[in-house]
């Protein structure tokens, strides 16, 4: 996302931008892993392994998408 933000943002809101979606991608990282291990621990690791994965290839469908 790197390359569109500096395509797309003004030079004046750059940096800001760039650290808030540093901020939620650590925020978010945190929220998922512990939701992560709070199913796991009832459902088991094995059902919510996949489940992540699918995830995951919903994310990737998503970036591919996005248009430059």
């Amino acid at each position: 996302m790197g390359p569109y933000f500096q395509k797309h943002l003004p030079k004046k809101i750059r940096a800001t931008i760039t650290s808030v979606k540093s901020m939620g991608n650590q925020l978010g990282m945190a929220v998922g892993l512990l939701i992560f291990g709070f199913l796991a621990d009832f459902i088991g690791p094995q059902k919510i392994i996949p489940l992540a994965g699918i995830f995951g290839l919903m994310a990737i469908y998503c970036l591919v998408k996005i248009k430059d």
